[in-house]
Order: C-alpha cells, then structure tokens, then sequence
C-alpha cells in the first residue's frame, strides 16, 4: 500500500484521540511490529503498529488483535509491558517539527513515538530511565515542502481497508499450494527473523565491559537488547560466568536455527509447485541427476527405476515421486531403495518387480 503522507498522520492523530484516557492492559509483538491493548468504558481496542518496509502504519481494530499478525517476543515487547501496562494513555499527537511521526504520553517521562516514514519507520520507547527502539534509529530530514496540502487524504476506515487487504491477499502459490505451504512460510520467517536477532545481538561486548570493569553497571546501550535477562543487578565474577553461559546457548540455539532453516527450505523445494522467492533452497532434478549418474535403468517401455546413492538420496527422491510411483527397498538393507516411476495408468508384472528388485 502506499505510505502515509502528514495529513494523513494528522488524521489517525485525530481518530486515535478515541482511546485517551484509556487504560494499557497488554502489548503484544508480532514480526513486523507491536499490538497495543487498551481498555476504555467497557470497550476493548487493539492498536496495531505495523513497521512493515516501505509502508509504516498505525490503525485501531475492534474488540481483538487480527489473528494473522503471528506473535513472537522482542525487547521492546518487554520493556513495554514492564513499564506500560497498566499505565493511562494521556495523550496523542504529531510532532510537527519531525513530520510524520506519532507521540502517545502516558504520563511520569513515559511516552512511545511511532515513525512513519516508509524508510526511516520505527517505535521509540521512553521510560524517563530507559530508552528502546524497534529498528536502529535514523535521523530524521525534513524537506522544505513536505507540509503541503496532499490532494489525496484516506481515511482511518479507508487506509485499515487497504492495509487488512494488503495482508490476507494471497499469492498464486499460496492459493495453490494449501495451508502446508503456508505454514512452511510463515515458519521460514521466524526462523530467519530469530538468527537474524541473534547474529546481530551476541553478548561479547557485555563479556569485553564485564573483565575490564567487574564492578561497574552495566551500559544500557548494550543491554537494551536483553532486557528480559535482569543481567543489571549482577556484579563480577558472577555476571562473567553468566555472560559467557549466555553466549555458549547463544551459538548453539544459532547453529540449531540454521540446520531448522536448510529442513524448511528443503520441504518448501521438495513440495509441488516452485517455493516463494529466497524462500527457495538451491533446485536439485533428484531423476535427473540419478540417471545422469549411472543409477538408473530402464525396466521396459515407460517403465524406469532410480536408486539414491545414501540416506539423502533416497528421501528426496521419495519426496519427489509422485502418487503412483512404486517404493521399493531390500529387507535388511537399509539404503537399498529405489523408485520405479510410470505412467500413471501403466500396469506391469510381477516380473517387472523382480527386475527391479
């Protein structure tokens, strides 16, 4: 969808003055941005801050959050919930010296910013103590004629149209291929988001600071992104042994996430029709490459069996084959298997079989 321009911000400003006064009962995170759960007069109201690239938003939503956005933890999630909820929004706003960017006050130094620029987008959260961010911050430009009048201003109703649109049209693969497929993606995603995070966020820093000053807090700046670990109140030795635990799981969770990643890609390949973009692991013609390496013959007319040189070989081609291909291995030979492919409405017999076996 296309990104917000100011009068629109100044809009969802206006509509999003509904919940002031309202009271933080839950925030929730999902992969591309946090819910905001508010409370109001018997009223429960979801706001749903979507940092997606290219088309930052924030929208209010009914009674519940919108069950497609998948929910997975993050620091600011955290940090949030132990300092927000609970807590009364003051007040909504636009900061007009910074352009499109939105300020919810809750009162006591405590306030989140929402960044809608399509490529600077982000929520900054404040404590008065503790400061966290989404995404890492950028510095915010403004062009001298970005305030003008824009001839084309949604709607709140309009723009949650498009932007609950833009999220359950699915592709021709998706429609194709079923909830499976679906599900592989949606795993896919995760798995990639959580070795993102942790490649980014190692713990050698915190270990570096720990040696040289045992003694000393620790940085907010480097603990921000382990917020949920409590590292703050430990001191020498202790906190080093800690660290260096901490960064030990860390790379073995990161080598497990990444075998996770080559099994997905690998179901989403061995799967009929082709895998979504970089969702694709490398392509291998597993019939192909066996009968270009000597590991196959042909039993008659149509008929043609294809035996894998390992374990691997063989699942793929099992994976591979299709319903109405024989499976074959030997008793008591466990990597002797092989498939015998024909046409779908061919007969053969028993003598075929026992050729191939």
């Amino acid at each position: 969808m296309r990104p917000l321009n100011q009068d629109e911000v100044r809009g969802l400003a206006s509509h999003f003055q509904n919940i002031v006064g309202a009271q933080l009962q839950k925030v929730v995170s999902f992969e591309e941005g946090l819910a905001f759960c508010f409370y109001l007069k018997g009223d429960t109201r979801w706001l749903i801050v979507d940092m997606k690239k290219g088309g930052p938003i924030a929208l209010l939503a009914e009674s519940e959050m919108p069950k497609f956005l998948k929910k997975r933890k993050s620091p600011t999630e955290l940090l949030l919930r132990k300092y927000f909820e609970g807590k009364h929004l003051n007040s909504v706003e636009v900061i007009e010296e910074l352009g499109r960017v939105l300020r919810f006050y809750f009162g006591e130094s405590r306030e989140v910013q929402i960044i809608l620029f399509p490529k600077a987008q982000n929520i900054l959260v404040n404590t008065g103590e503790k400061k966290i961010s989404w995404n890492k911050p950028k510095i915010l430009e403004i062009k001298e004629g970005s305030d003008q009048p824009f001839t084309v201003v949604r709607t709140h109703e309009e723009l949650a149209k498009e932007w609950l649109k833009s999220h359950l049209v699915l592709s021709p693969l998706k429609k194709e291929t079923g909830s499976r497929k679906e599900k592989l993606f949606i795993a896919v995603d995760k798995v990639k988001a959580n070795i993102k995070f942790m490649e980014k966020n190692t713990f050698s820093e915190l270990i570096e600071f720990s040696e040289g000053n045992p003694d000393e807090a620790l940085p907010e700046s480097l603990l921000s992104p382990f917020a949920e670990l409590e590292l703050g109140d430990l001191r020498g030795s202790e906190r080093v042994q800690r660290l260096y635990d901490l960064e030990k799981k860390r790379k073995t969770k990161l080598e497990a996430s990444k075998n996770r990643l080559k099994d997905l890609q690998l179901e989403i390949e061995s799967g009929s029709g082709e895998a979504r973009g970089d969702y694709a692991a490398p392509k291998v013609k597993m019939f192909e490459a066996t009968q270009s390496k000597g590991r196959s013959r042909e039993l008659e007319t149509g008929v043609t069996i294809y035996v894998g040189k390992s374990a691997s070989d063989n699942l793929k081609l099992l994976r591979k084959a299709q319903a109405w291909d024989i499976w074959m291995h030997l008793q008591d030979s466990p990597s002797a298997h092989a498939i015998v492919r024909r046409p779908r409405s061919h007969k053969f017999e028993g003598d075929v079989v026992q050729k191939a076996s």
